[in-house]
C-alpha cells in the first residue's frame, strides 16, 4: 500500500513540461491534421496545393502508425492551416490573444495569413472553438500572444521545450498591452509554456523571405538546419550563441522549398522521418535526402508540391 501511495505522490509532485507540440522529432506525436476548403460544387475542391498525393500520404501515415485527419474550412487563407492552428502537447488548441488590426500592420509577420487585402481578419476565435468541438479537443486561450505558425519553430532541448519566434510576436504584445519589451517576452514565454531563456526571438529584416519555417528546420537535440545565405549570418550567430547546433544547407532551390516540411518519429519503429516537398528535378530530391540522412533522418517522403516559398508544412498542424 505504501508503495502505491509513493507512486501516486511522485506522479502528482513531478514537474510538468507541457508546451507546444514539438516540430523537431524529439518526441512522439499522434499525427497531423490538414484542411481543405468547403465548396458547393460536387467535384471541385480547392485543396491547398501543398499536398502532392493525398492517397499516398494516407497510406504512408498508416504504415508509420500516425493519424491523418482532414477538416473542411470556409476561407481559402485557412488552407495555410499551420498558421492558424497550433496544439500543445496536452492536445489543446491555442486561441490567439486579440490584437488590434493596426498593431498587426505595424508588426506584421513577413508572410501574413491573419488578414486579407480588404482588412478582414480571418482568424476567428469562434471558428477555433467550433473546430475544437468537431475534433473533440479543448481550447487554451493565450493571454498576450498572437503568432502565425510559420513564425515559430518549437522543439525540445535537454528535455526542456524551446521556441524560436519572429521578434514581431513580442512587439505585438508589447504594443497591445503597453509592456516593456522584457515584460512582453516574459508573458509570451508563459503563453507558450517555455522558460524565458528558452524563448529565442529573431529580428527578421524586410529582405528576409517569408516565414522562418521556409528557411529553417529543427531536428532533435537542438539541431537547426538553416538556408545557406549571407543574409542569415546575424540570425545564425544569435542562434549559435543560444546553444543550438546550426547546420547551413541549401534547402530552398529553384522550384522547391525543402525546409517547409515536418519532422516526426515513426510510431512503428521510432525512427526519425521527414515529410517534405518534391522538386521536379529528381537529383535535387536525392541530394536533400542525403542531407537529412547525414543528420540522422532514416526515411524521407517527398509528398509536397514544388513551391519556392511554402510547402506541405503550411497545409497542416502536428497534434
Amino acid at each position: 500500500m505504501k508503495r502505491y501511495l509513493f507512486i501516486i505522490f511522485f506522479l502528482l509532485s513531478a514537474p510538468s513540461f507541457s508546451a507546444l507540440v514539438p516540430e523537431d522529432g524529439s518526441m512522439h506525436v499522434h499525427g497531423w491534421v490538414h484542411s481543405v476548403v468547403k465548396t458547393t460544387w460536387p467535384k471541385v475542391q480547392y485543396e491547398y496545393s501543398g499536398i502532392q498525393d493525398i492517397d499516398l500520404l494516407k497510406e504512408i501515415f498508416q504504415s508509420e502508425g500516425l493519424i491523418l485527419k482532414t477538416v473542411e474550412v470556409e476561407t481559402r487563407l485557412r488552407q495555410w492551416f499551420q498558421d492558424h492552428l497550433l496544439f500543445n502537447d496536452r492536445g489543446e488548441f491555442l486561441q490567439m490573444a486579440p490584437i488590434e488590426y493596426k498593431i498587426l500592420l505595424d508588426y506584421p509577420p513577413s508572410l501574413s495569413t491573419f488578414y486579407t487585402l480588404d482588412d478582414r481578419d480571418v482568424y476567428n476565435p469562434f471558428w477555433i472553438k467550433n473546430l475544437a468541438h468537431k475534433l473533440g479537443r479543448p481550447v487554451k486561450e493565450l493571454n498576450v500572444t498572437r503568432v502565425e505558425g510559420g513564425e515559430l519553430i518549437s522543439g525540445r532541448r535537454e528535455g526542456k521545450p524551446y521556441a524560436l519566434i519572429d521578434e514581431n510576436v513580442i512587439r505585438r504584445a508589447q504594443a497591445q498591452f503597453k509592456f516593456s519589451f522584457d515584460e512582453a517576452k516574459r508573458q509570451v514565454a508563459q503563453d507558450l509554456e517555455v522558460e524565458e531563456e528558452n524563448l529565442l526571438s529573431l529580428s527578421i529584416g524586410e529582405d528576409f523571405p517569408t516565414h522562418i519555417d521556409t528557411w529553417m528546420m529543427a531536428l532533435p537535440n537542438g539541431k537547426i538546419l538553416i538556408q545557406k545565405d549571407s543574409r542569415f549570418q546575424a540570425v545564425i550567430q544569435k542562434i549559435k550563441e543560444s546553444g543550438f547546433a546550426v547546420v547551413e544547407v541549401s534547402g530552398e532551390i529553384k522550384d522547391v522549398n525543402f525546409f517547409n516540411g515536418f519532422v516526426v518519429r515513426s510510431r512503428k519503429d521510432n525512427q526519425l522521418i521527414v515529410f517534405t516537398n518534391k522538386s521536379q528535378n529528381e537529383s535535387l530530391n536525392y541530394s536533400w535526402e542525403k542531407v537529412l540522412q547525414a543528420q540522422g533522418v532514416v526515411r524521407v517522403y517527398f509528398l509536397g508540391k514544388w513551391h519556392p516559398d511554402a510547402g506541405i508544412d503550411c497545409a497542416g498542424a502536428l497534434f
